[in-house]
């Protein structure tokens, strides 16, 4: 299974590689490449620049009070929910160390180390 796998990967990766270098630069683009050439030609340009606040009568922001931004947001609550992975981790970790402490020393004391 994995040698099947492993080749459709690589079939997968080298012959549109291949067929495009086959082609080479002056090729007519086809499928996607088309049809993205199609819509950028047939697509107008649009003003990126927004009109200004004054002549539209709304603010760009909305105004802010200070109860709004000491309220902590998301980030306080990432902080406790990462100490606590933090300390379930090292937890563990000692847990597993102390229980293959024990298990070598019953091991040893059976004779089969």
């Amino acid at each position: 299974m994995k040698k099947l796998i492993s080749a459709l990967l690589v079939y997968t990766l080298a012959v549109p590689a291949t067929t495009l270098f086959a082609a080479g630069p002056d090729a007519p683009a086809s499928g996607l490449q088309a049809a993205v050439a199609k819509a950028a030609r047939t697509v107008p340009l649009q003003a990126s620049a927004t009109a200004s606040p004054s002549a539209s009568g709304f603010p760009r922001t909305l105004p802010r009070n200070g109860r709004r931004l000491n309220q902590g947001g998301p980030g306080a609550g990432m902080m406790v929910i990462s100490l606590l992975g933090t300390v379930a981790g090292a937890a563990g970790t000692y847990y597993m160390i102390k229980t293959m402490r024990e298990s070598n020393k019953e091991q040893t004391a059976a004779g089969l180390r």
